[in-house]
């Protein structure tokens, strides 16, 4: 009889949870993508183009450009590069500037 009623029970459950609908992300993914677009689909350097980045905090090594040619796109701070610990504020220990303007990022 228990057997029955489970029986009885799944199927209503599983009407019930597919009445409700998901999440729509798709605009938000074609959003995404229609920004991208414009930023040549790629992630520009934070030191070109007049990009003024913002960052989440001080140690976030992909921000986005509040200015310039690339307003809005993403952008790497480190610029894909290594340079030396000692330079630009960097402050590096273990290979990894402590400050600066590159804070964050590999160095040598």
């Amino acid at each position: 009889m228990q057997l029955l009623q489970f029986l009885v029970v799944i199927p209503a459950i599983l009407a019930a949870t597919s009445a409700v609908p998901a999440a729509d992300h798709t605009v938000q993914i074609r959003e995404e993508m229609s920004l991208m677009a414009g930023c040549n689909n790629q992630v520009g350097r934070c030191d070109k183009n007049g990009c003024t980045p913002k960052f989440a905090n001080a140690w976030s090594l992909i921000g986005y450009c509040t200015k310039g040619t690339y307003k809005d796109c993403p952008c790497d701070k480190c610029n894909n590069q290594t340079d030396k610990c000692s330079k630009n504020g960097c402050n590096g220990s273990r290979g990894i500037c402590q400050s600066g303007k590159y804070q964050g990022c590999q160095c040598n």
